[in-house]
C-alpha cells in the first residue's frame, strides 16, 4: 500500500478527529453524574426568606441531559427554569414553611424553607434622649428587617406632653406614611421655646395597608411606641425683670443667669444708666461685660451705691445688651432689663 503526503495528511486529521472526540466525551462524563436508582439530589439555596422574595435554588451535582422536576406547596410560586430544569427561582407570596421539592427518575431531593413576614417596628436607636437645638430636625427611623421590596402605607399618631403648636412634620411624612425605599422614617421640624425644661413626643404605629402582598408586612411584638425627650440646651441670658427700690447706700448684687451651662466661654454685654452716686462694682471687669466660664450658670452685676445718690429719686437701669462665645446661647426676650428705684431720703 502506498502513502502519498495526501493521504497521510487525510489519515492525520481522521486520527485529531477521533482524539477530539474521545477527549470531548470523557469531559462530558467527568462534569456529569450518573443518577442511580434511590440517589438523593442535593439542594442548594437559602433556608429562610421574607414574603415578598424571589429566592433561587439549584442542584448541587446535576446532569446536563436530566429532566428534572420540582414543586412546592401553595403560596410560593416557582417562577424560572434553567433548559434542563436543573436550578429554579421561587417566589414566596405567604408566610409559612416550605418544602421545595425536586425529582429525576427514581432519584429525589427536598429542601425545608421557612419564610415570614416582614415586621416593622421602631429603630432601637430612635429611642434616644434628644438635645433640642434651634428649628431642629428629628428623624425617627423604621426598622424592616429584610428592607422593603413593595410599597405599603402605615399610621402613626404623635402624643406626649409638647404642645401640637411647637412640631410639625414635613411633608410626605404624614400619617399615612408612605414606606419605600427612598422613605422609611418619619421627620418631625420641633422649634425652640423659652423655659421649656423637658418635654417629649410620643410616637406610636398604627394599621400597616395598601400592600402589594398582603402579609408581607406585620407590626412586630416590640418599639411600637417611643417617647422621644427633649431637653432644653439653649442658653438663654436673662436677669430678673422685678423692679427693686434701695434706700440706703452700700453693694448690690444683681444676678444674671445662663440657663443652660455652655461647654465654652459665654460672655454678656451689659449696660448701666449713668447717675450721681451710682458706679459699677462687677469684680475684673472694665468693659461691662460678663464672662461665664464653661460650666457656669450664674454670674453677678455688682453696683455700689453711695450717699450721694439719695439726694433725690432716681432711676437707674441695667440692660443685657448681646451674647456671644456660643451659637447656642441668646438674651431671654423680656428678661433684659431691671429697673433699680433709688429712693431719696425722707
Amino acid at each position: 500500500m502506498k502513502f502519498n503526503k495526501y493521504n497521510f495528511l487525510k489519515a492525520g486529521v481522521l486520527l485529531a478527529v477521533v482524539g477530539f472526540t474521545a477527549t470531548s466525551c470523557q469531559e462530558d462524563d467527568a462534569r456529569s453524574v450518573a443518577i442511580k436508582p434511590g440517589k438523593t439530589l442535593s439542594i442548594s439555596g437559602s433556608s429562610t426568606a421574607y414574603v415578598g422574595d424571589e429566592k433561587e435554588y439549584y442542584l448541587l451535582m446535576n446532569k446536563a441531559d436530566a429532566d428534572y422536576s420540582w414543586s412546592i406547596e401553595s403560596g410560593a410560586t416557582i417562577t424560572e427554569n434553567s433548559e434542563n430544569d436543573a436550578y429554579v427561582d421561587v417566589l414566596f407570596t405567604d408566610p409559612a414553611d416550605y418544602t421545595l421539592s425536586v425529582s429525576e427518575g427514581e432519584a429525589a431531593g427536598s429542601k425545608a424553607i421557612k419564610v415570614i413576614s416582614k415586621e416593622i417596628s421602631f429603630s432601637a436607636d430612635s429611642a434616644k434622649r434628644s438635645e433640642m437645638l434651634v428649628n431642629d430636625t428629628i428623624t425617627i427611623e423604621l426598622d424592616i428587617p429584610g428592607g422593603i421590596n413593595g410599597d405599603g402605607k402605615i399610621a402613626y399618631t404623635i402624643g406626649g406632653s409638647m404642645d401640637p403648636s411647637r412640631y410639625f412634620i414635613l411633608p410626605r411624612y404624614e400619617s399615612p406614611l408612605d414606606f419605600a425605599d427612598t422613605i422609611s422614617s418619619i421627620k418631625v421640624v420641633v422649634t425652640p421655646e423659652e423655659e421649656v425644661g423637658s418635654e417629649d413626643l410620643i410616637f406610636t404605629l398604627g394599621a400597616i395597608t395598601e400592600t402589594e402582598l398582603a402579609e408581607e408586612y406585620v407590626k412586630a411584638d416590640t418599639l411600637q411606641t417611643i417617647v422621644y425627650t427633649f431637653m432644653d440646651d439653649t442658653k438663654m441670658a436673662s436677669i430678673d425683670t422685678a423692679t427693686v427700690t434701695i434706700t440706703s447706700a452700700g453693694v448690690y448684687e444683681f444676678p444674671v443667669m445662663l440657663s443652660n451651662a455652655s461647654n465654652s466661654e459665654v460672655t454678656v454685654d451689659y449696660g448701666v444708666s449713668v447717675a450721681i452716686g451710682v458706679n459699677d462694682a462687677t469684680p475684673n471687669n472694665s468693659s461691662r461685660e460678663l464672662v461665664f466660664e464653661a460650666g457656669e450658670t450664674e454670674k453677678s452685676i455688682v453696683l455700689s451705691i453711695s450717699d450721694n445718690a439719695f439726694s433725690t429719686d432716681r432711676t437707674v437701669t441695667i440692660t443685657l445688651d448681646g451674647v456671644s462665645g456660643d451659637d447656642e446661647a441668646s438674651l431671654k426676650t423680656n428678661y433684659v432689663e431691671k429697673t433699680i428705684m433709688i429712693k431719696a431720703a425722707d
